[in-house]
């Protein structure tokens, strides 16, 4: 079982996302109908932004890991964000999986801020216990679905021009197990640590 630390959407949000990218001839549903069994969307309590990708985690050092990551992350101030356009791994025309693009607030251009310090601090707890970190820069992305073979570069450019300019307030991240079921969840979430609350007058700017 593969283990990641994450922000979770709250239902609502992700019913606003998908509500939004879903439905209507650039939507992900037309695309689903277009190609049968090519694409697989996730479900809406399965949305979620990675902070760090765990891989199959040894259950015994579990618990000094997340003790680890809870006293790191309780003094951070919980991110501002936005949730804007979408975008594809490895990239447009070639896709494999659909993504939507998150933004931290007031910082669209990207930039050092308080979701950028939560990412720095996960790995930094993981790196005191030896995980072997995803050597990838952090891009913080929503998972939307995943294609396959039929279904890939036939993704309307219209759906790339949508920005869906939702709001989020994450209040904590998980420790999520990654189930491989192929039932209708595919993440289940378990420990919690919450952030601090979000300071007033928003994030620093440390330009």
């Amino acid at each position: 079982m593969r283990h990641f630390i994450a922000l979770m959407l709250e239902p609502e949000l992700g019913g606003q996302l998908q509500g939004l990218l879903g439905p209507g001839p650039a939507g992900l549903d037309e695309l689903g109908r277009a190609h049968p069994g090519a694409v697989r969307l996730h479900a809406t309590e399965d949305l979620h932004l990675t902070l760090e990708f765990l891989g199959e985690f040894p259950a015994e050092r579990r618990p000094a890991l997340a003790q680890t990551l809870a006293r790191a992350l309780a003094p951070l101030a919980a991110p501002r964000l936005r949730i804007v356009a979408p975008g594809a791994f490895p990239e447009r025309g070639r896709e494999r999986v659909l993504w939507a693009g998150v933004e931290e607030h007031g910082r669209a251009g990207g930039g050092a801020g308080d979701l950028a310090d939560l990412a720095a601090a996960v790995r930094g707890a993981c790196t005191q216990h030896g995980v072997a970190l995803d050597p990838r820069p952090f891009r913080p992305h929503v998972t939307l679905a995943r294609l396959r073979a039929a279904a890939r570069g036939q993704v309307p450019d219209a759906f790339y021009d949508k920005n869906p300019g939702l709001e989020w307030k994450p209040t904590g991240a998980r420790w999520v197990v990654s189930l491989g079921t192929g039932g209708p969840r595919a993440y289940r979430p378990e420990d919690s640590f919450p952030l601090a609350p979000h300071r007033d007058g928003g994030s620093r700017d440390r330009t």
